[in-house]
């Protein structure tokens, strides 16, 4: 009889564990952001439209591959934290946003907002001295083609 009480209070106490389905990956939204897109003050201004127009986005395969996961994967809040933490260490990335929406019992979305940084560089350079003077010019692009 003992026996018996014990399998039933052990059951009422870890039936909800038992019932409790995985969360999973349902959906992965990429949405990226120009470079001057989120800057309000600067809209209408010729430079920052010219810059944007100029500018490639990253491409969404370069962010993706930064993700620790995929879709229909078990939800893990630490691979996700690593996956945005891979993302902004990309030199090219500036802000890294993300949101989980649930999309069922047992999925969710999630959402990830990058917005891309101005990686060109021009300059030119000059040297001289004792009769002899460099001119040089050079450029930068750590972005080649929005591909990294």
């Amino acid at each position: 009889m003992k026996l018996i009480f014990i399998f039933i209070v052990s059951l009422i106490i870890f039936h909800p564990f038992a019932l409790k389905a995985e969360t999973y990956v349902r959906n992965i939204d990429i949405i990226r952001l120009n470079v001057f897109d989120n800057q309000t003050e600067h809209d209408g201004n010729f430079i920052y439209r010219l810059g944007n127009k100029f500018h490639v986005i990253t491409k969404e395969h370069v962010i993706r591959r930064e993700l620790l996961f995929g879709l229909g994967d078990s939800f893990d809040k630490e691979n996700l934290d690593q996956s945005i933490r891979n993302i902004r260490a990309l030199p090219f990335i500036g802000e890294v946003l993300f949101d989980i929406n649930q999309a069922g019992a047992d999925s969710i979305d999630i959402k990830i907002t990058t917005e891309d940084l101005w990686t060109t560089i021009f300059g030119v350079s000059s040297e001289g001295g004792g009769g002899l003077y460099k001119l040089s010019v050079y450029a930068d692009e750590k972005n080649i083609a929005g591909l990294g």
